[in-house]
């Protein structure tokens, strides 16, 4: 079981036609985000993982010798219970290949699941009014606190041994939201480790590629007061 928690603070450019991801439903490093106006979503997502390496306990890269490959879908949704507080649940499938020598060259079944949630201090895109007409206001700073559990629901086959729990890694995600309607959303995204020397610790190294489409419950009236 692993609990993650970390604190998100994102500005925002103002400009009417450059929109945050985190906007979008669906988000890129957390479960799944929703705007202010937002009360739910459904994201199927697709993932192509390479890894090429791993930081050892001392914070050194060491460059993979054998091809280790995942692939994995995964449904997620999530739901927002007040202004500020959102949940989110998500449960992969998921298939490895290994070209490591005595090891089972592949395997598939059900990941982790993971539980998670953002508490908002400050809304992107907040709306508020001016002169008794709505209106968006797009220059606050978006602030939140994200947190996350994951429950060990997925089985592994190998007996890995202990690691120190001092685990950190450092990367770096492009993504891009496609909306064919306004309540379907299409983000592809690359998520880039970046292997060098105390970038990391006793953590993976990968290049992941990913795809998510996602429906989005928008309704401004009726979302969380």
């Amino acid at each position: 079981m692993k609990l993650k928690i970390s604190l998100l603070i994102l500005f925002l450019a103002v400009n009417e036609n450059l929109f945050t991801c985190n906007s979008c439903g669906g988000g890129t490093s957390d479960l799944a985000v929703l705007s202010l106006d937002g009360w739910g979503l459904i994201n199927m997502g697709f993932s192509y993982d390479h890894y090429n390496g791993v930081w050892d306990k001392e914070g050194l890269w060491r460059n993979n010798q054998y091809t280790q490959l995942q692939y994995k879908m995964s449904l997620s949704t999530a739901y927002r219970i007040s202004r500020h507080l959102q949940f989110a649940v998500s449960l992969p499938f998921v298939y490895n290949y290994s070209s490591i020598p005595r090891y089972k060259s592949s395997g598939s079944g059900i990941g982790d699941l993971i539980i998670g949630g953002r508490y908002e201090f400050l809304h992107e895109f907040q709306v508020s009014k001016k002169g008794g007409k709505p209106r968006i206001d797009k220059t606050l700073p978006y602030l939140a606190l994200t947190f996350s559990l994951t429950l060990p629901t997925g089985k592994s086959e190998e007996t890995v041994p202990g690691q120190n729990s001092d685990e950190r890694i450092t990367n770096f995600v492009l993504a891009y939201t496609y909306y064919p309607t306004i309540p379907f959303r299409i983000t592809p995204s690359i998520k880039w480790t970046l292997p060098s020397d105390n970038f990391g610790k006793n953590a993976p190294g990968s290049t992941t590629f990913n795809l998510n489409l996602t429906y989005y419950f928008s309704d401004l009236n009726s979302a969380k007061k």
